[in-house]
């Protein structure tokens, strides 16, 4: 799979030149037009799937246009015209709990785009384990891009964990990006991206997210 991940980036980076079978797509099921695609996969064009992915917009009936939430009590969400990694709004995850006890609170966002059957995709963020709040505990975010089965259940295609520890709060971003583990499924037409901070703490931890985007490739 390593070699897989190596051969889509190095395809981001530098896209092969054009042929007759893939010159209007970058192609990276067979990089360089080497040879015929895999069963069950598809050449696609690398087109951006998410809206407001650097949370410039703010929503009518939410924080962040175009971006379902969840926010347990001692959590809150804001869009800051500071700090942010690009444009001029990113997303805060907030603990704004009142005390005294040390408790564990979550915040969710998530959108659901269409997808092509067959692509594979890539997920790309950035993110800021901002201010390290008053009686800090723990700091665990998950990134998921996930469709839901037949049964019911979420089938993740790409997920991505970051435990953080004492210490690591930084006033800067660090930049994250994962291609799918399989080609979108011949019956899914759309996935969901979700990201879910959890904080155990008193009050005052705040992590930031932006910059975040979907591409079939």
């Amino acid at each position: 799979m390593s070699d897989f991940v190596d051969d889509v980036l190095r395809v981001l980076k530098h896209p092969p030149a054009p042929c007759p079978s893939c010159a209007p797509v970058v192609n990276v099921v067979c990089p360089g037009c080497g040879g015929p695609a895999p069963q069950g996969t598809a050449r696609c064009l690398p087109t951006e799937l998410l809206r407001n992915g650097s949370f410039e917009l703010g929503g009518e009936f939410s924080i962040f246009k175009d971006w379902e939430q969840q926010i347990a009590p001692d959590m809150a969400l804001d869009r800051v015209d500071v700090d942010s990694y690009e444009g001029t709004r990113a997303a805060k995850f907030a603990s704004v709990g009142a005390g005294p006890n040390v408790i564990s609170k979550f915040a969710l966002i998530r959108q659901t785009v269409t997808v092509t059957p067959g692509c594979f995709l890539l997920l790309s963020f950035a993110a800021s384990f901002r201010t390290e709040g008053e009686g800090w505990d723990d700091l665990d975010v998950a990134a998921r891009v996930y469709y839901t089965d037949p049964g019911g259940n979420r089938v993740n295609l790409i997920n991505i964990e970051i435990d953080y520890s004492q210490g690591q709060a930084v006033n800067s971003y660090t930049f994250y990006q994962k291609v799918s583990d399989g080609p979108v499924p011949s019956n899914v037409s759309a996935v969901t991206v979700e990201f879910e901070a959890q904080i155990t703490d008193i009050t005052g931890t705040t992590w930031l997210l932006d910059g975040v985007s979907l591409r079939a490739v």
